[in-house]
């Protein structure tokens, strides 16, 4: 089974964007938009195994 993990470094930049006031759920749904445009090949690769796991 696989165990895709988002990095410690992405995780704590959210964290401080929701800190300095970026916070509200439309913010929010912007990083997550903002972080998978930017780690799109990580992304679809996690949804891949999903997927195989899945069946």
């Amino acid at each position: 089974m696989c165990n895709p993990k988002i990095p410690v470094a992405d995780m704590n930049a959210e964290s401080l964007r929701i800190k300095n006031g970026e916070d509200k759920l439309e913010d929010i749904l912007c990083h997550a938009q903002e972080w998978v445009k930017n780690n799109q090949q990580k992304y679809d690769s996690w949804l891949e195994i999903a997927r195989q796991e899945a069946s």
